[in-house]
């Protein structure tokens, strides 16, 4: 619940994160495509324009249960909240709380059970 208001919030505050086309070159993202979050452009860049990127590689998977959260909805199949919290932290971070990560995300993570490797 807590992704999906998270990202809900995201949304209303109009910094929805492009996850279907390359905010780089426009090219919208394979089905299948690794891609890499780019929290400068705001969305995820292809495979081809993620080459030298710095942020962190999102995989299909991910890109469909980040929108599902953008849409409302909590994914039955949620894979890593840890790490789509931390996505939703760094996100944050970047667009609405300048450079300063808030320690309201470092305390949730420690809520969360531990993810499986």
């Amino acid at each position: 619940m807590l992704l999906r208001e998270g990202w809900g919030l995201v949304a209303e505050l109009g910094y929805r994160p492009e996850l279907q086309r390359c905010p780089l070159c426009g090219r919208e993202l394979a089905p299948d495509e690794m891609g890499r979050f780019d929290f400068s452009q705001g969305g995820v860049r292809c495979a081809d324009c993620a080459t030298g990127g710095e942020g962190p590689r999102i995989g299909p998977g991910a890109r469909l249960q980040v929108g599902a959260l953008l849409a409302g909805a909590i994914p039955d199949d949620l894979e890593r909240p840890r790490a789509h919290l931390q996505l939703l932290s760094d996100f944050i971070t970047y667009h609405v709380a300048g450079s300063r990560p808030l320690d309201t995300f470092r305390i949730l993570a420690a809520l969360l059970p531990p993810e499986a490797t």
